[in-house]
């Protein structure tokens, strides 16, 4: 069985392009690591994501339509639709089995 998110792909995509782009921010001008780097970006992130939703449906719109391999792992996979989903991104993703 598939997790199913509470949050929409387009917000977690959002908040991915927020915290990359943050992280790489200071990670140049030297802030440091661990934890103190991680509830910086997390904050920025809390306050920023919004900014990156356009960014973040452009790359969903790429997915849009599957390649042949994802088409066929879609059609292979029993149960639910966010199974046959999971297994269309994992061979995007080079990750299926």
């Amino acid at each position: 069985m598939t997790d199913i998110a509470v949050t929409q792909p387009v917000e977690r995509i959002a908040r991915i392009i927020c915290a990359q782009d943050f992280s790489e921010k200071c990670e140049k001008v030297g802030s440091g690591r661990g934890a103190a780097m991680s509830a910086a970006v997390s904050a920025h992130c809390d306050r920023s994501w919004q900014d990156e939703i356009a960014r973040a449906a452009e790359i969903l719109r790429t997915i849009r339509e599957p390649t042949e391999a994802m088409a066929r792992a879609g059609d292979a996979t029993d149960g639910s639709a966010a199974d046959k989903w999971n297994a269309m991104v994992r061979v995007a993703l080079g990750e299926a089995d």
